[in-house]
Formats: C-alpha cells, structure tokens, sequence
C-alpha cells in the first residue's frame, strides 16, 4: 500500500508540474509615436540658461525576438526621433519639461519583440550638461483584431 501511495504521489506532483499558465486578455492601445520627456534645470540661481536643442542619433537596431522566420536586425523597420528645443531663460521655468517624439514605423511585418537604442548627441553650449548613456526603446508588436498587426 505504501509503495502503491508514494507512485500516485510521484504522478500526482508530475502533473502539478505540467500545468499551464493563463494570462489573462489585457486592453492594448495601438500606438504610433512614443514621447520622451527632457527637463531643463537650471542649476545656479541668478544666472539665465542658454537657449538649446537638444538632439538624438539616429535609432539603432539592437534586436528583434519572437518574429516571423526572417525577420531580422537588419531587416527590421526602425523608428525616428525629433529634437527638443529652448529659448533664452527656459531652464527652471514652468517651460523646463519638454517631449520629444519618437515616431513608430507603420510597415512592421510580423509580431515580435523590436529593441532599438539611442543617445542624446552632446552638444557645445557652455554649462549644458547632457544625458550620456543608453537609452533603450523596447516594441512589442501583437496582432490585433482581423490579423491586423
């Protein structure tokens, strides 16, 4: 009997292993720009800041998952970014937070998992500092109603 016990037990735990995980439906919004937010500070108080625009490079594909056979990095559609701009005296104002848009492409050919980088492009102005790491732009593309991705 205990031998007959200690068997259902080990096909009973087997089982439990094997479950399947549901998740449930989420409500999507189809998107076809991102924004981005730059805050202007303005550090030493009595000074007035520089007027600037603050540029991106270009969106660099980094890689691509859970796609069609041939989708590839180098096949990929690739996003485009805007500038931010400041006039004379806008850093520490009501002014100091500003977007820019990053505009999704519309010709993507499968569903998957699209990762683009990008960096904020140095510039010159005295006193400015700007952001210098990696920022990382992950898409996720589903398919939607009527086979529409």
């Amino acid at each position: 009997m205990k031998k007959i016990l200690s068997i259902m037990f080990a096909i009973v735990l087997t089982l439990s292993m094997g479950t399947v995980a549901l998740a449930e439906e989420g409500n999507y919004t189809d998107m076809s720009q991102v924004t981005i937010t730059k805050e202007y500070k303005l550090t030493n108080p009595g000074t007035t800041s520089p007027a600037e625009t603050f540029t991106f490079s270009e969106l660099t594909n980094v890689s691509v998952t859970d796609a069609a056979e041939g989708v590839t990095v180098e096949s990929m559609p690739t996003p485009t970014i805007g500038s931010i701009s400041y006039e004379l005296g806008e850093a520490g104002s009501e002014n100091m937070k500003k977007t820019a848009v990053i505009t999704l492409p519309d010709n993507y050919s499968s569903v998957g998992v699209y990762t683009y980088s990008f960096k904020e492009i140095p510039g010159q102005t005295a006193g400015v500092t700007y952001y210098d790491k990696e920022i990382k732009l992950v898409v996720t593309v589903l398919q939607g109603e009527n086979g529409r991705l």
